[in-house]
């Protein structure tokens, strides 16, 4: 087993969770909001996760362990040996990340340049910002990236074996054939984490995913992605239509087969003709811009639909079947309240209900929004289980 480090996106909590769930190690090493610390067999291990994963945006290989003191000038002399030990032609393009250093001296590429050059390689250095060279850089270049971690223990030198594939995610996101702009779009990112959470690191043989508001289908992609079946429904015909036109689209594009049913059906009345093991889904929040005076009726409104809607998935639901849904929660400090609305009053009425409660929610927001998303996971236990 070696050691790795997983850099996380602009979701950092979610992203965690999502990690953790993935990998299975529920212990996993938190060196900073942005970085965690993984054993895993080998790079290839890393590089597959890595590719399964919505919320990491590369994962580094441990080389080294310094002291945690060591000055700039040992660390660019430290990076420059790394660097000169990776070469394997006369000729190397490189890059630069530091965590932990936020406080202390950049270190000097040119520096580190001239070490190398003294070397007798010929070098070429891409600047970066202080957490390195972004996914898009990285992967349309050969180069080779050290990332310095400094922590309260030590200070690591990590390789980077591989990096998200950005213009994988940017297809996904922007050519689809179908979009609403005027519903909330969940992001595929976020997505396809929901999916990891539900599924972990294997799916169960033969299983399938629903999404009973499935908009434009977008968890039911990043659910295909993972090797599942898939059923979509919603209420609005045109959702239904443009779900169907998404998935044969990934599909052909993705040259990928995976068995979908899409169908029009009210999320508390829908009938299935075999249950499901996973339920992954963002239902209606409500309007994103209520006026605040609104949001408190909006959210027994709302209370009401999500609890009909649990009530209701008891007869779509196997066994053991994990629930990954959004709750909406009003942010006091965009929507002029003095405190959040949530429905956590919700959770004890699941309880009751065979709905087992996972995870702490974990909440993810675009920045100035109102109603932001609580990412909830639950496991579905009937009562003679």
């Amino acid at each position: 087993m070696s050691s790795y480090f997983f850099i996380l996106g602009s979701t950092p909590a979610l992203s965690l969770v999502e990690l953790s769930a993935f990998l299975a190690q529920p212990n996993l090493a938190k060196i900073s909001s942005q970085v965690v610390k993984a054993e895993l067999a080998d790079d290839q291990t890393a590089t597959v996760a890595l590719q399964k994963l919505g919320g990491s945006i590369k994962v580094c290989r441990q080389e080294e362990t310094l002291n945690r003191n060591a000055s700039t000038a040992e660390l660019e002399q430290a990076v420059a040996d790394l660097f000169q030990r990776q070469a394997k032609t006369a000729k190397i393009v490189i890059g630069i990340g530091e965590f932990g250093r936020d406080q202390l001296d950049a270190l000097s590429l040119e520096k580190v340049k001239r070490l190398l050059t003294n070397a007798d390689l010929k070098v070429r250095f891409i600047d970066a910002p202080r957490s390195g060279l972004s996914a898009a850089v990285l992967l349309h270049h050969k180069v080779h990236e050290v990332i310095i971690i400094r922590t309260e223990q030590a200070i690591f030198l990590a390789s980077t074996v591989s990096v998200q594939n950005i213009d994988t995610w940017t297809i996904v996101d922007r050519e689809k054939p179908y979009a609403n702009r005027k519903k909330g779009m969940l992001p595929p990112k976020v997505a396809r984490m929901m999916v990891n959470l539900a599924v972990g690191p294997q799916p169960k043989t033969k299983a399938t995913l629903l999404d009973p508001f499935c908009g434009s289908g977008t968890v039911l992609i990043e659910a295909a992605s993972r090797g599942l079946s898939v059923v979509g429904s919603d209420l609005d015909p045109e959702a239904v239509t443009g779900t169907e036109k998404n998935l044969n689209w990934y599909s052909q594009t993705f040259k990928q087969e995976f068995e979908f049913k899409t169908l029009q059906a009210d999320a508390t009345k829908l009938l299935l003709s075999k249950k499901v093991d996973y339920l992954v889904t963002e239902p209606f929040l409500g309007k994103p811009k209520a006026p605040a005076a609104l949001l408190p009726n909006v959210f027994r409104g709302l209370e009401k639909m999500y609890l009909g809607a649990f009530k209701h998935w008891r007869r779509l639901l196997n066994p053991r079947a994990k629930v990954v849904i959004v709750f909406p929660r009003a942010l006091a400090a965009t929507a002029g309240l003095k405190q959040d609305i949530t429905l956590d009053s919700l959770i004890d009425k699941l309880g009751a209900l065979g709905y087992t409660p996972l995870l702490e929610p974990v909440l993810y927001h675009r920045p100035q929004a109102v109603i932001g998303r609580e990412i909830r996971v639950f496991e579905f236990k009937p009562a003679q289980q």
